[in-house]
């Protein structure tokens, strides 16, 4: 793996949480839940980390049920093909 691509690894998430929320006027949470966690129809609610101001972390701050995250994958390979 190239130094530019773990870069990009480390900042993408949390910069495109960043814009979403400011494009939006919306959280991280209220747009994964109305967006995707929904319509894929989990079984229970996630929730995610938050610094000290309250913000959502963006990069691996999402805990779920293991049955809700394989939901989440399906949905993702599905949207893929």
């Amino acid at each position: 793996m190239s130094k530019t691509f773990l870069i990009w690894m480390l900042f993408y998430p949390p910069v495109l949480a960043m814009i979403l929320v400011r494009a939006t006027g919306r959280t991280i949470t209220e747009l994964l839940e109305e967006n995707i966690w929904k319509k894929i129809g989990t079984e229970h609610d996630a929730y995610w980390i938050t610094d000290d101001n309250g913000v959502e972390v963006a990069l691996g701050g999402l805990h779920a049920t293991l049955r809700d995250y394989a939901r989440f994958g399906m949905g993702a390979l599905s949207a893929a093909v």
